[in-house]
């Protein structure tokens, strides 16, 4: 697995296989980077853009640690001196918005906001399956 060291200039999240919000678990499976479905969060397509494999994000809640996907944590230094890694603004803000019970377009457009600021362009395509809300 080859991770890139800066972010893509753009990525893609297909809705037919993007996993949003609480309600949709029952038709798409579990919130994660990428389910065992094969559904994602916005984080498992941007995670997959940045050359992470399937393995390696299979069942995870967010792309931290051994990842280190960029843009989506930051090392820091605790009050032990233990050195550590925490998610960052911009990811904490996507997991809260993909997962927000909010109207579907809401989020799309919360979510390509939040990536703009990183410097990423974000584009949804593809229509959601039946009963996602």
């Amino acid at each position: 697995m080859r991770i890139r060291k800066t972010p893509p200039k753009e990525f893609e999240v297909d809705r037919s296989k993007w996993v949003h919000g609480r309600k949709n678990t029952e038709t798409l499976g579990a919130t994660s980077l990428l389910n065992e479905n094969g559904n994602m969060c916005c984080l498992g397509f941007y995670a997959k853009a940045c050359g992470a494999t399937k393995e390696s994000i299979l069942g995870h809640g967010y792309p931290g640690g051994e990842l280190n996907i960029p843009l989506m944590g930051e090392g820091y230094n605790d009050d032990y001196g233990w050195s550590s890694y925490r998610n960052s603004a911009l990811c904490r803000e996507a997991m809260t918005a993909n997962d927000a019970s909010t109207d579907k377009k809401e989020k799309e457009t919360k979510i390509k906001e939040l990536f703009k600021e990183g410097g990423v362009k974000l584009t949804f395509t593809g229509r959601y399956p039946k009963g996602v809300v």
